[in-house]
């Protein structure tokens, strides 16, 4: 089987945004009685959000199996639930210690002294690899993504504004989505740090390409299309901006 490659290049200028945030300082409370001052009384003692009730539990750097283990907690350590992955399935955690990291959310493992709903996404930096994978992959097109940038990315892509494959690439890093069926895809990608499993929630972007992608096999040829994400002006695609409540959602957890 031939091979042909379609190769199209995005270079951008990189901008940087710095945020500060002042910290208001907390006072000290008092009662004030008829005689003099007296302090308050002391709270009530809190119950913790989560409780260890296996043997020892892993820690790890993110919600699965497949990430490192950087600690562990044992029976009875009372943990402060730091945000959840999905439905619980796995909770970002601080231990006794002061660590924090990630936990089997499974009853046999961790007893949840809180709602689920109550928390919010915990973040997270996912190996690059694919994301969503194309649902038919029986087609034989190729997108390979170059990450260059100083952030990590995700890159889709889309038709009729739903994802249709998706892949994180961390920063100078490389992945490629396989088995794209042919026809017209718009390719989106948006940048950032914090990653929920959803969006990244800290200086994140979203861009849309103008060009759409074209992916057509014949008998003796494929399709395959290389982007490079680079940090400089110069480049031979362009995109476009997209608000983020109109950039394509990976949809539910």
């Amino acid at each position: 089987m031939c091979h042909r490659e379609l190769r199209a290049v995005l270079c951008l200028c990189v901008v940087s945004i710095c945020v500060t945030a002042a910290a208001t300082p907390a006072f000290a409370a008092s009662a004030e009685g008829e005689r003099g001052t007296r302090p308050l009384a002391a709270a009530a003692a809190r119950t913790p959000d989560a409780v260890v009730v296996v043997t020892s539990l892993n820690v790890r750097e993110g919600p699965g199996t497949e990430y490192a283990v950087t600690g562990h907690v044992v029976k009875g350590d009372e943990l402060v639930a730091l945000g959840r992955f999905k439905k619980c399935d796995w909770l970002k955690v601080m231990a006794p210690g002061g660590q924090s990291g990630w936990v089997s959310g499974k009853p046999q493992y961790v007893r949840l002294n809180v709602t689920c709903d109550s928390l919010t996404r915990g973040t997270f930096r996912p190996a690059t690899g694919i994301i969503l994978p194309p649902a038919n992959a029986r087609g034989q097109g190729e997108l390979t993504v170059i990450n260059r940038r100083s952030t990590d990315v995700l890159m889709m892509l889309v038709q009729q504004e739903s994802p249709v494959a998706a892949a994180y690439v961390r920063t100078s890093d490389t992945s490629t989505i396989t088995g794209i069926v042919d026809g017209q895809y718009d390719l989106c990608y948006t940048s950032g740090s914090e990653w929920d499993g959803q969006r990244f929630t800290q200086a994140a972007f979203y861009r849309r390409f103008d060009d759409t992608l074209g992916f057509e096999t014949t008998d003796t040829t494929y399709t395959t299309f290389e982007v490079t994400l680079n940090p400089v002006s110069q480049g031979n695609a362009t995109t476009t901006t997209v608000p983020e409540d109109e950039f394509p959602s990976l949809g539910a957890e």
